[in-house]
């Protein structure tokens, strides 16, 4: 082995060394995968190996953002962070504040991520028609409220095990929704308006949850069977109106309080909600909560 090929290799253990040390360098060859469609996308996710994705932090997205000359942070339109499991809310707030034009973000497992990052987002990224954000696992129900909220274009939202316990009761606003993938997560009932996703929604995941209204092998045939569920308690509701006046029961208010049984009484003809809940749920009583219970006797 010549001389040249001992101190090149040399030089290179020591380099990988200092990089190893230092953790990731994007050097121009990485900034080269990552920076596309002049300038208009990141995608880290595709640009780095794995290695390099867990290496990734939140300066170095920043500094690409803030001072490499081929991206304005204005018309960047898609960024791409999946697996990237350490960047943190500090990066979701810069993105948040400089990117307002941003279309699609992609930050699945980026487990250091929590509500204040994703709420930043909702509230300021007005563009975005394609979010990911599934195993997200510091996120909470008040991340989706958020996007419902604030997201009106979004075509793509995929929160599946999220830590998802309730759904926002808007949700069936999300008028431009194409796909929702709900999987994986601790839910037990699905607010009414949701069926309203039913023309436009053409792609619905909701396995593995513990939905009981409806329930779960209803909702995993999808939003055209749980319209039908729905309308057929409706039909049922509808034909009991002399023995309960204008009130329906149970599907939204058994899972929204804790309705005690000894509420319903006489047969399903008398509802006492005075001697059936507690003091602290009397007062969270709605009339809608009422209207909409339909239970089944």
């Amino acid at each position: 082995m010549s001389l040249s090929v001992v101190v090149g290799l040399t030089i290179r253990r020591k380099w990988m060394t200092v990089k190893s040390s230092f953790g990731l360098v994007l050097n121009s060859d990485l900034k080269a995968n990552i920076i596309r469609d002049e300038g208009r996308e990141l995608d880290f996710y595709d640009g780095l190996d794995h290695g390099d994705l867990r290496k990734l932090r939140d300066h170095h997205v920043i500094n690409i953002l803030s001072h490499d000359d081929s991206v304005t942070a204005e018309g960047v339109r898609h960024i791409d962070l999946t697996d990237c499991e350490n960047i943190t809310d500090e990066l979701l707030v810069y993105i948040a504040n400089h990117c307002p034009n941003l279309e699609a973000l992609y930050i699945a497992s980026c487990n250091n991520v929590t509500d204040t990052g994703i709420i930043s987002i909702a509230k300021n990224c007005n563009e975005l028609k394609v979010f990911y954000y599934s195993h997200c696992k510091n996120a909470t129900n008040v991340a989706l409220e958020a996007i419902v909220s604030h997201c009106t274009l979004i075509q793509t939202l995929h929160a599946d095990d999220c830590n998802l316990s309730t759904l926002p009761e808007n949700i069936g606003s999300l008028r431009n929704l194409q796909v929702l993938n709900l999987s994986n997560n601790n839910l037990t009932r699905l607010p009414p308006s949701i069926i309203k996703l039913t023309d436009t929604c053409e792609r619905f995941y909701i396995g593995n949850n513990s939905l009981l209204k409806p329930p779960q092998e209803i909702a995993e045939k999808g939003l055209e069977s749980i319209k039908c569920y729905l309308e057929e308690i409706n039909k049922d509701l509808d034909s009991n109106d002399d023995s309960i006046s204008m009130i329906s029961m149970s599907y939204i208010f058994s899972l929204f309080l804790s309705l005690k049984v000894e509420s319903i009484e006489d047969q399903g003809k008398k509802l006492d909600f005075q001697d059936g809940l507690g003091e602290d749920d009397r007062p969270k009583l709605m009339d809608h909560q009422v209207i909409e219970m339909g239970l089944r006797m």
